[in-house]
């Protein structure tokens, strides 16, 4: 293992299974709770007597540098990196054999020579994992190697200091400054950059989300499952994830501004959820947006107005899908559609005396059981469907009316620039 531009690579001892491989890298990721990288990653010695079996020899690293501060933001606190103390010294063996390119990081060839050197007063500390397998599979050394990184990450959250969020000290986050501040930087009209690291913590919540990686639809193991979790509540800042806090369209801040009680909550989410469908830290993007419902409301949101947000998010998720999901989507929203519009030619005609080819009644009994029919569109966030129904009925209009104000404005101001006005 190593880091690209250093030219060192450090490895624990030769494959005998093989001739022109190290060993195999698994994963490599930036732990937030020691400022470290860690890495696991396995070599394979051969069998003394059974030429079919394989003893895999799974270990785990810690290492890093010093990370330099960034030239955009001179004056940022930025998150620093350290190289642990070698614990093997001269076990580790200079790499000679590998020429100057990244196959030296993982499993690279042997022929040859080039510029990559040990360095032993700077190696990583390295632990070699009570779990090696006789014929194992891959499988078995991932729930291993999760057990290792989650009890190396629970001593380090005992020994750093996390302390209450000042706009809400309740609120389950804790943020990596003595004064409970969460620093940002301001990247351009939209973005900001955090600054410090910040978790949520919730025993009940953390176990729900354990059970459910758990489950049969997820599959995973108790120690995968925790370390998924671990990861998912834990913010790490960095400049390749910019935020805009909450993701809340302009005509719509009259409802909810981007930052509040919600503002961590929201970061989170945004780390959770990426471009491809179920591809984050919990594996599902339905997980994380309960998630979401339920930091914000350990966080003191009102019922309301988190879920609200909730069905927001979830419609979002499932139109994303594709598929079957995103065609259920557009099919409520047509539904939805007609319910409000059933629901308003009802109210006027008992109102204003509108003329209609059907009993008013009839058009309100329309439009109170739809929601409930449609809801089944939405599978297991069926409640998203019913907040999202009765919420729209006040919610749009007041958005409509929003939106059009806005964009008279965008107008206005398009009109004074091309007649020179600033």
């Amino acid at each position: 293992m190593g880091i690209m531009g250093d030219f060192v690579v450090w490895f624990i001892d030769d494959s005998t299974r093989t001739t022109r491989r190290f060993g195999d890298y698994l994963t490599c990721r930036f732990a937030p709770t020691t400022r470290k990288l860690s890495a696991y990653a396995v070599w394979c010695e051969a069998h003394s007597t059974d030429t079919t079996m394989i003893i895999y020899h799974p270990y785990f690293a810690p290492f890093g540098k010093p990370l330099r501060r960034p030239r955009e933001f001179p004056d940022a606190q930025v998150v620093g990196l350290d190289y642990s103390a070698g614990m093997l010294g001269e076990a580790f063996r200079r790499v000679g054999a590998i020429k100057g390119s990244s196959r030296g990081i993982a499993g690279g060839d042997r022929s040859g020579g080039g510029p990559y050197r040990i360095r032993p007063d700077r190696a990583p500390a390295v632990e070699e994992i009570d779990c090696a397998h006789v014929g194992a599979d891959l499988a078995s050394i991932d729930q291993c190697v999760a057990r290792r990184r989650l009890d190396m990450a629970d001593s380090a959250h005992e020994v750093r200091a996390w302390t209450p969020w000042r706009v809400a000290t309740s609120s389950g986050f804790t943020v990596d400054d003595p004064d409970g501040n969460v620093g940002i930087i301001q990247l351009d009209q939209k973005n900001f950059w955090v600054t410090n690291a910040f978790r949520f913590t919730d025993e009940e919540i953390e176990r729900e989300l354990i059970a459910k990686l758990m489950s049969d639809d997820n599959g995973k193991s108790e120690a995968e499952a925790r370390c998924a979790v671990d990861d998912a509540r834990t913010f790490t800042p960095s400049l390749e994830n910019p935020t805009d806090m909450a993701s809340i369209p302009r005509f719509m801040r009259w409802f909810e501004n981007s930052y509040g009680a919600h503002t961590l909550a929201a970061i989170i989410h945004d780390e959770l959820i990426v471009n491809e469908p179920n591809g984050g830290l919990l594996g599902s993007d339905t997980l994380s947006d309960q998630f979401f419902r339920e930091m914000m409301r350990v966080a003191g949101v009102p019922w309301l107005k988190r879920w609200i947000m909730w069905a927001a998010v979830a419609l979002r998720s499932r139109f994303a899908a594709g598929g079957t999901r995103r065609l259920s989507v557009i099919v409520w929203l047509l539904l939805a559609t007609l319910g409000i519009a059933s629901f308003v030619s009802a109210t006027g005609s008992w109102l204003f005396g509108w003329g209609q080819l059907v009993e008013p009644w009839l058009l309100m009994l329309f439009a109170a059981t739809l929601p409930f029919a449609s809801s089944v569109l939405w599978g297991r966030q069926f409640g998203a469907s019913l907040v999202a129904a009765g919420a729209a009925l006040w919610i749009l209009p007041a958005a409509l009316f929003a939106m059009f104000g806005y964009g008279a404005y965008q107008l206005l101001e398009r009109g004074a620039r091309k007649l020179g006005l600033s």
